[in-house]
């Protein structure tokens, strides 16, 4: 009745109408998730208002599934409308998401597409990672110059750890290996020639062997999170190593961000030492440097306090302009 009331009534009783139908549809997310997401399909003609407008495609976002992709052909060009695009692109890419295999090449644009409209859309990192299972290499993180690809051995409990003396370290955390037990770990048996490591056997580390887990991190800003290492608790540290190379010899800004205390290496050299409790960004995080021509070999020690911890490095310029690298 009431979206006979949204097609035939004018003005007020039509919105009136229209603002009912979107209670109902959110209230059936829950239980009806499909049905919701075919109301909100139906509502996409009805609404007229900006405010509608942005309900109904919020609604897609969250509930379209398989069966609504017809929508993706009216949702798309709304990207180029800018009073509703941030909604059109959570519509669009959810939609896009359920196209089938072969219209994979279809997904791909329209995800594209979007992902340079949502740069602070916590929706980003969902698209991106759905871009790279459909093939493409679009990678946020590192055209803005972070380190997104990383080998992550941990977690290691602070005060979980023995050292080799069985005393105390130097934090005083009598009977375990803290921070600097965790840094002479590097140094004795991770940190090799000219700072390499060698990923490809697990680590030893306080007597206990750990394994190195590949993380891609599809965070714009670079950021590398404990849920992206399979089996990290809070409360815990962790080394994680990357390599990048560069073309030549060039001076860099490496900006450092941390929810907590860190220790980073380059090449085998202490660039930068936080201890616990010492979060890191702006000016405080930064160092002016050389990176030399081919690969450059960086190792980061996380010293997590009880919250989850997580850390961000990115390579720039003088002028602040991301410096091209590559991955492997």
């Amino acid at each position: 009745m009431l979206e006979a009331v949204a097609k035939e009534s004018p003005g007020e009783v039509r919105a009136a109408a229209v603002t009912g139908l979107l209670g109902l549809a959110r209230r059936q997310e829950a239980e009806a998730r499909s049905a919701a997401a075919a109301l909100y399909s139906r509502l996409f003609g009805l609404a007229v208002g900006l405010e509608e407008s942005k309900a109904v495609l919020e609604g897609l976002a969250r509930t379209a599934g398989p069966d609504d992709v017809g929508m993706l052909d009216a949702v798309f060009p709304l990207l180029g409308e800018e009073v509703v695009w941030p909604e059109a692109c959570r519509a669009a890419v959810r939609l896009a998401m359920q196209l089938p295999a072969d219209r994979r090449a279809e997904a791909r644009e329209v995800l594209e597409a979007a992902a340079l409209l949502m740069e602070k859309d916590p929706m980003l990192e969902e698209v991106v990672e759905y871009l790279w299972k459909v093939g493409s290499d679009y990678d946020p993180g590192l055209l803005a110059g972070y380190i997104t690809k990383w080998k992550v051995v941990g977690p290691m409990v602070l005060g979980g750890l023995r050292n080799e003396q069985g005393g105390k370290d130097a934090t005083g955390a009598g009977g375990v290996e803290g921070p600097s037990g965790l840094m002479d770990a590097a140094r004795r048996s991770l940190l090799g020639a000219g700072g390499r490591v060698d990923v490809s056997k697990q680590a030893e580390i306080g007597g206990r062997e750990y394994e190195w887990k590949a993380v891609h991190t599809p965070s714009a800003a670079g950021w590398v999170r404990p849920g992206r290492v399979p089996g990290s608790p809070e409360g815990a540290a962790a080394y994680a190593y990357a390599e990048i190379g560069v073309h030549g010899m060039q001076p860099v800004r490496v900006e450092i961000n941390s929810s907590d205390g860190i220790v980073v290496w380059l090449n085998g050299d202490p660039i930068m030492v936080a201890g616990r409790g010492q979060a890191l960004s702006g000016e405080r995080g930064h160092v002016v440097l050389d990176l030399t021509a081919g690969i450059n070999r960086v190792l980061v020690l996380t010293l997590s306090s009880p919250r989850a911890w997580e850390f961000s490095v990115r390579v720039v310029d003088v002028d602040g302009q991301a410096v091209p690298f590559s991955q492997e």
